[in-house]
């Protein structure tokens, strides 16, 4: 296999198959060499599995003028593909419906946050804004327009990532053509990263301004570390008091990997309040007027309260409580297998050699009992500010 230059135009040479005959292709899209090679990868495992569906863009048009050079018959996942002409013009809002039909929507970890997603990009274009008329000039104002607005670029990047989930929806019903996202990268998210740490003062002036139910959210972030949706969805089955154990299931975690979480002795009390009024009907710790809290629902408490502590900017936002509670456990000396455990990150960094090792729930207990406050201040450092 090889990649050489001739006339501006890469071209690759490679034996695909058992006869060793050398096969040579001009890779036109091609701007690098590394790109070639992957693009050569590509072709080689398409052509030796007679599988084609997985081709990048790129590698799709190479192969198909390769079968045309060489006259061979182009297999029906090559064919192109016939557009369904829809009985009107394909709307934002139709869109959005195939999306939230589509098994991508359905089996999806984090719902929500393609809700958020699909709200803003509505905000912009309007529901019967039609689909063909968004290319890359209306990506990039949109972008523009959401960067005007304060918003950092990892949420934009997160916004053109529905869109173009939404677009390959389409692509697979045969309603469009293309995916213009795909020509419109990402754009650079060095510029809003953040460390932050936020003061125990600071905490209890945040929790003094908020509804009793959400100063009881922040309290359980604060001393556990768990992500707000993990409370939100959080399961009484799940919960063992006299264990002190948050037991939390492959679906129940960003990571989708099962994982225990110690309660602290200051939580069980959080625990008894809300089991006063536990339903007959309904699993779920957080209830409010017989109906689930939603991550929704936890958003605005937290930022009325900053806005009324008038706190100063940059500001906290709720997931660096579980960056605080990193800090304060590296500060009280536990384990760093342990912590790692429980945040659910032990898996990244362990090889898998040292992955069958299970830490028991006495050694997690024993672990958060350790957890000391440090009356440090905030800190809230993002880059580009």
């Amino acid at each position: 296999m090889a990649v050489i230059k001739r006339n501006n135009t890469l071209v690759i040479f490679f034996r695909p198959f058992n006869d060793g005959k050398q096969i040579s292709l001009a890779v036109k899209d091609c701007k690098t060499k590394a790109h070639a090679r992957a693009v050569e990868i590509e072709i080689i495992n398409a052509l030796q599995t007679n599988t084609f569906h997985h081709l990048s863009p790129v590698a799709r048009k190479s192969i198909i003028i390769l079968y045309k050079n060489r006259k061979w018959v182009l297999p029906s996942e090559l064919m192109p593909k016939t557009v369904q002409e829809p009985d009107h013009e394909l709307t934002l809002s139709d869109a959005f419906f195939y999306f939230v039909k589509s098994e991508k929507f359905q089996t999806a970890r984090y719902q929500e946050r393609y809700k958020c997603c699909m709200e803003s990009l509505e905000k912009y274009f309007k529901p019967d804004f039609p689909m063909k008329k968004i290319w890359v000039p209306e990506i990039r104002a949109y972008r523009m327009w959401r960067l005007q607005q304060g918003v950092k670029p990892a949420t934009v990047n997160r916004e053109k990532g529905t869109l173009s989930v939404v677009f390959q929806v389409l692509l697979d019903h045969r309603l469009i053509e293309s995916n213009p996202c795909r020509l419109v990268p990402n754009l650079s998210e060095r510029d809003g990263q953040r460390q932050a740490y936020i003061g125990f003062a600071d905490i209890k002036k945040i929790i003094s301004q908020c509804p009793d139910w959400y100063g009881d959210i922040i309290s359980l972030a604060y001393y556990t570390g768990m992500r707000r949706k993990e409370i939100v969805d959080l399961h009484w089955r799940g919960v063992n008091l006299e264990r002190r154990i948050v037991t939390l299931h492959g679906a129940e975690t960003k990571e989708g990997k099962f994982k225990k979480i110690p309660l602290h002795k200051n939580t069980l009390n959080i625990f008894e309040r809300w089991g006063e009024v536990r339903g007959m009907s309904n699993d779920y710790v957080f209830m409010m007027n017989g109906r689930k809290l939603s991550v929704e629902s936890c958003k605005k408490p937290w930022t009325r309260a900053l806005e009324r502590l008038n706190f100063p900017r940059p500001r906290p936002v709720f997931h660096d409580i579980r960056h605080t509670w990193t800090v304060n456990a590296r500060i009280s000396k536990i384990d760093h297998e342990i912590r790692q455990a429980i945040l659910g990150h032990a898996e990244r960094t362990k090889p898998v050699s040292e992955r069958y090792g299970i830490i028991q729930e006495e050694e997690l207990v024993e672990a958060i009992d350790k957890l000391v406050i440090p009356n440090y201040s905030t800190q809230i450092l993002v880059s580009g500010c």
